[in-house]
């Protein structure tokens, strides 16, 4: 296992693009509304993507239903940017709503191991991951982990523009998680006392 961890490490740092990393993060800062799409494996870095990026104030949803993707290509135009995540690029619900987001204007991009040049024909950009034989299924490691690679680069470079900004939101975020729990624990407590 560490041996594939390893490798897979070690691709990333082959195909790390910083100039597509970059471009991304300052498609975020500039656009209206971000739009993460994955299935299964993809679907759980999506959310994991969705939280870090809103506690830095960036108005993003992930969408993790086929159904629900397809749905939001109706509110879906030029002011938004549509990433999908698809480890073995293959996803048709993904693939499928990437066109429809192309279609209404917005900029796509898909993160993904596959390498097609059928992508360019709706994306705008398409972000590299490391893979290894069998990854998708998730028989040696878990699926989600060059995903999760990049995710944290994008996080990184995200927060290094404005990080002062993201920072104080950052931190306000987390009181207001932190308050909410306070309240949830007290309410709890009187509703103990009551009884």
């Amino acid at each position: 296992m560490l041996s594939v961890y390893q490798s897979l490490l070690d691709e990333t740092k082959h195909l790390f693009d910083e100039k597509k990393i970059k471009q991304l993060c300052s498609l975020f800062a500039s656009c209206n509304r971000v739009f993460l799409y994955g299935i299964g494996s993809s679907g759980l870095v999506a959310t994991e993507m969705q939280i870090r990026l809103m506690r830095l104030g960036l108005n993003v949803y992930s969408i993790t239903d086929g159904h629900m993707m397809e749905m939001n290509s109706v509110i879906v135009n030029q002011e938004c940017v549509v990433v999908g995540l698809s480890i073995s690029g293959k996803t048709e619900e993904v693939l499928r709503s990437l066109k429809a987001a192309k279609m209404a204007g917005a900029t796509t991009v898909l993160i993904t191991s596959l390498r097609s040049k059928r992508f360019g024909n709706f994306c705008d950009e398409v972000i590299e991951v490391a893979t290894t034989d069998n990854l998708a299924g998730g028989k040696i490691i878990s699926p989600q982990f060059p995903l999760l690679l990049m995710s944290d680069f994008i996080y990184a470079y995200y927060l290094s523009v404005d990080t002062g900004h993201k920072e104080l939101l950052h931190s306000y975020t987390l009181d207001i998680l932190e308050k909410t729990r306070n309240q949830k624990n007290d309410f709890v407590k009187e509703e103990g006392q009551e009884e």
